[in-house]
């Protein structure tokens, strides 16, 4: 295995989605959703320095230059380019309003020579302000410099930890050549979604498929890359023949939820245009309860582009509509045959508010610290990545490497992958605790208290695969608590493990050293599984509603 750890209306209204808008940031996600965000529109960009007729610091906010599949181009007047007066130069950024800001992305400057010439940003202090007024130091940042290749992405992302600004301004920019202008191509900021993608979503139809075809495909990812652009190989979509009646094909969701919007990738197959076998109108109902239906409105599909990068191309407001139920019925397709089908559909909903934090004594970690430069998580949770017996890896294996979709509270929290099927049958991350961390005899503290979510997606092995602490003091004492319930890291949801001081023995705990989290069993190693677990929110607390049991 590579690691790679680098940061480089009305419901008539059916709209057209640009490819771009799935490459979005993601950030805290309640049970059973991912959450998902769009750039802000309506940015105004200005600055101090001069720039050339149709290369101003308004194109880094207005689009030009950039394809449906987020790449820019290397024209000059699709760019901002500034040369300095007599104070340091800066570029400024105003919204429409004070948002909460989740990450800047950005398109370095990108002209063909740009490897030689070097005008693009290098570094730069990231300053915000809710009023343009009072501004707050945010931090320093290095930019990557740009490819110069018309296929050029963003490659710089920076974290902004949930900020309230209505201005972000970078000032000081220095730039990676020798001359004194500065410019940059694009930059996109993302804020803090209250609304995400609904997961965990069975498909059902009353319509005749081949094997490898059925509805499921529409709901489980087959044929989506990472940029949500979908494939055209007919195994990754659903293809439905009609019976006796007008085929429908129905979702139904984990629970009722205030539905905001549907997106739909249609049928995507080589020959779409000479079939047209995708869904071209159908009408939506919706039920909290699978009995009583609702007709919401009848709704026409834009037909696929039947190529390999097809993303998302028709969008369906939902109006926050409540329901567990969702059926696309009468479905007719843009052809002559009778068959119909779609490639995927993703329901968005509003998101819940996260999980009640316990009222720690002590914070241990809630893992919002971490960043993809130098607090990078794995930096301070040592795993056993390139180990023969350790079987663990923290974090994601490229930026960002903290998980921003399923998270108990805050931004981040660790994702902890634990392989066990391997010679290396225990996985197991640790941390050596700051000073102000090790004495755990403070106040009215008598227990430790984790969150955790598992995984109900991969290989796991309830007889082997047992979710434990280890705890141990500067005096060789060592304590190994298991979670009583085996089955627990099967879970999809949030839960809460409370340990008892009293489960850790001998251990001084006015002395803790090292903290462990570990699946399987590093004294009795044995075969398991693989999968993932979700770490969150660690700290002494006062109480012990779930009492862990020792081995």
């Amino acid at each position: 295995m590579t690691r790679y750890r680098s940061l480089s209306g009305g419901l008539s209204y059916v709209l057209p989605l640009l490819a771009f808008a799935l490459i979005g940031s993601t950030v805290a996600s309640a049970q059973g959703i991912d959450a998902m965000t769009h750039p802000i529109q309506n940015v105004t960009a200005t600055s101090n320095t001069t720039s050339e007729e149709g290369a101003g610091p308004e194109n880094t906010v207005n689009g030009s230059g950039l394809n449906a599949d987020g790449a820019h181009s290397t024209k000059i007047t699709d760019m901002w380019l500034g040369e300095p007066g007599d104070e340091p130069m800066y570029i400024q950024f105003e919204f429409d309003a004070v948002y909460e800001l989740s990450e800047m992305h950005v398109w370095n400057y990108n002209v063909m020579f740009e490897l030689m010439l070097g005008l693009g940003v290098k570094d730069a202090t990231v300053e915000y302000s809710e009023d343009g007024s009072d501004w707050t130091v945010l931090s320093g940042v290095r930019f990557a410099q740009a490819t110069a290749s018309a296929d050029y992405t963003a490659n710089t992302i920076v974290p902004l930890g949930g900020i309230s600004a209505k201005y972000v301004r970078l000032t000081g920019l220095d730039n990676w050549g020798l001359v004194e202008a500065v410019g940059l191509s694009e930059v996109r900021f993302y804020p803090i979604s209250t609304v995400a993608s609904i997961r965990n979503i069975s498909a059902t139809s009353n319509a005749i498929s081949e094997e490898d075809a059925g509805p499921e495909n529409t709901v489980n990812g087959s044929g989506l890359n990472a940029n949500g652009a979908h494939s055209t190989r007919a195994t990754d979509m659903w293809l439905g023949e009609p019976g006796d009646e007008p085929v429908y094909i129905q979702y139904e969701f984990d629970k009722v939820y205030e539905l905001q919007a549907m997106w739909v990738w249609n049928y995507n197959a080589k020959f779409e245009f000479l079939l047209g076998l995708g869904v071209r109108v159908a009408t939506i109902e919706y039920s909290e309860n699978g009995v009583d239906w609702t007709v919401l409105d009848e709704v026409q599909f834009a037909q696929a582009p039947a190529e390999a990068d097809y993303a998302a191309n028709t969008i369906v407001p939902l109006a926050g509509v409540s329901a567990k139920y969702v059926r696309l019925a009468d479905l007719d397709n843009w052809g002559l045959v009778e068959a119909v089908g779609l490639s995927e559909v993703k329901f968005f909903a509003e998101k819940g508010p996260a999980s009640p934090v316990p009222s720690y004594t002590l914070l241990l970690d809630s893992f919002e610290a971490y960043n993809d430069e130098d607090m990078r998580l794995y930096l301070t949770w040592i795993d056993g990545y390139g180990s023969a017996d350790n079987g663990s890896v923290v974090g994601h294996l490229a930026a960002p490497f903290a998980e921003r979709e399923i998270v108990h509270t805050g931004l981040q929290s660790m994702p902890l992958f634990y392989d066990n099927s391997r010679p290396a049958s225990y996985s197991e991350a640790y941390k050596d605790l700051e000073a102000e961390h090790q004495d755990w005899r403070v106040d009215d503290a008598n227990a430790l208290t984790l969150y955790f979510h598992g995984s109900i997606e991969k290989d796991h092995n309830i007889e082997t695969d047992r979710l434990y602490v280890v705890v141990e003091d500067d005096r060789d004492g060592v304590a190994m608590v298991y979670h009583p319930d085996p089955e627990a890291l099967l879970s999809g949801d949030w839960q809460e493990w409370t340990i008892s001081f009293d489960e850790f023995g001998d251990v001084d705990l006015r002395h803790v050293e090292r903290l462990t989290l570990g699946v399987g069993d590093s004294s009795n190693p044995q075969r398991g599984g693989n999968s993932i677990v979700y770490i969150d929110d660690i700290g002494l607390t006062s109480g012990a509603s779930q009492v862990g049991r020792g081995r």
